[in-house]
């Protein structure tokens, strides 16, 4: 589940990623999205931002947590660079977690973020 920059199939690419030496997977869907995006000639950079939390990085996004009403930051798993200069933010969910309601909340106010930015 960990990635390095100098692992096979990696390192020849590298400079369409790793903003770190390594990347730690939470699960096996983010390392499989991961290895697509980045061999993928449609995607001019990824980087995995997922690994990072509590105050690792100062790109999150804030929501308000529907069950406390308390604010929350929201740590996205990718960001992605297109060939035409916009980002995508990507999240991975397992299927059960889709309706969720702080899932929901989270996607919301990515949506929001990402629609003001151009994103």
């Amino acid at each position: 589940m960990v990635v390095k920059i100098e692992d096979s199939g990696y390192a020849e690419i590298a400079g369409k990623s790793f903003h770190l030496d390594r990347y730690c997977f939470d699960s096996i869907p983010e390392k499989e999205i991961f290895d697509i995006l980045i061999h993928d000639s449609k995607v001019e950079g990824v980087w995995f931002t997922g690994m990072l939390t509590h105050g690792q990085t100062d790109f999150f996004i804030n929501y308000i947590e529907p069950d406390s009403n308390t604010l929350r930051s929201y740590y996205h798993d990718f960001l992605i660079k297109l060939p035409n200069g916009k980002y995508q933010i990507l999240e991975i969910k397992a299927d059960y977690l889709v309706d969720d309601s702080v899932v929901r909340a989270k996607a919301e106010y990515a949506t929001q973020l990402a629609n003001v930015s151009s994103m």
